[in-house]
């Protein structure tokens, strides 16, 4: 038997979400929505504030929108959980060795785990159900619950 109580490597390919997108593009124009209506009283600029704001929740949906969904920016598009504990993430720039994962969620809609490298970068991961292979995916639960 192995490290981690699993005799063999998963290999996890993550590949864009249309629910991910759907998400994403909801809440920040619910964020959007309510900055661009909320009362500022006799707030100086007060339309310039509004202005501000709606255009950074816009900025911040591009940026997630192109990092999560369409996996760019440096994003994890695959990771290999190996049998010895170590992890090796790939994205569209290069492979890179894990040096742990922290497991935020873990429910059959969204499997959050945030990669650390040596670099003392973190790498979010974003899984849901057609992102990637529903085997491979239900797998992956299975060993996060056992080895979290």
């Amino acid at each position: 038997m192995s490290v981690s109580g699993f005799p063999l490597p998963l290999m996890v390919e993550v590949g864009a979400s249309r629910r991910l997108a759907a998400g994403l593009g909801l809440v920040h124009a619910g964020a959007a929505l309510i900055a661009a209506v909320m009362p500022l009283g006799a707030v100086p600029f007060a339309g310039l504030i509004r202005l501000l704001t709606v255009t950074a929740v816009a900025l911040a949906w591009a940026a997630a929108y192109r990092r999560h969904v369409l996996r760019r920016d440096g994003a994890v598009t695959g990771f290999v959980f190996r049998p010895d504990g170590r992890i090796d993430l790939r994205s569209d720039r290069r492979e890179v060795a894990a040096t742990g994962a922290r497991v935020s969620l873990i429910q059959p809609w969204l499997t959050v785990i945030v990669f650390r490298t040596a670099d003392g970068r973190s790498h979010p991961v974003l899984l849901l159900p057609d992102n990637c292979d529903a085997t491979v995916f239900r797998r992956l639960r299975a060993r996060l619950r056992v080895t979290a």
